[in-house]
């Protein structure tokens, strides 16, 4: 699994300037910061997260997938960008929130029961 990694050093995201990013794969990259970080989709790949999740509400807002609440999200819905390891890990994590009651999770732990996962597109 190849990631490029980008000098995007200075471009705003929602926590602040980027200090690094690593594209996973075309319009999916990850932006760290000084004190936090995400993913950003690009528009391609954001039509596909919107057609297997419509009513996904980021954290951050548009395009921004937060590492820490939505960033899973963006790891089950395009698998074949990350290593196994990650999207299993991953799965439970988002299946785990469920459980607690957070609905982005309960959404997406639905999603990934369904018939519509199976049937998804696997190319950004």
């Amino acid at each position: 699994m190849k990631r490029e990694r980008y000098d995007l050093k200075g471009k705003m995201t929602p926590w602040g300037p980027t200090q690094d990013a690593t594209e996973y794969a075309p319009g999916i990259v990850f932006h760290s910061t000084a004190g936090h970080g995400g993913f950003h989709l690009g528009l391609t790949a954001m039509r596909r997260f919107r057609n297997a999740l419509p009513r996904f509400k980021t954290f951050a807002g548009g395009p921004w997938f937060e590492e820490d609440c939505d960033a899973c999200s963006v790891v089950v819905v395009f698998p074949e960008a990350f290593d196994e390891e990650r999207v299993r890990n991953c799965e439970e994590i988002v299946r785990s929130m469920a459980k607690h009651g957070y609905a982005n999770s309960a959404a997406v732990a639905h999603w990934l029961n369904s018939k519509e996962r199976n049937h998804a597109p696997t190319t950004v």
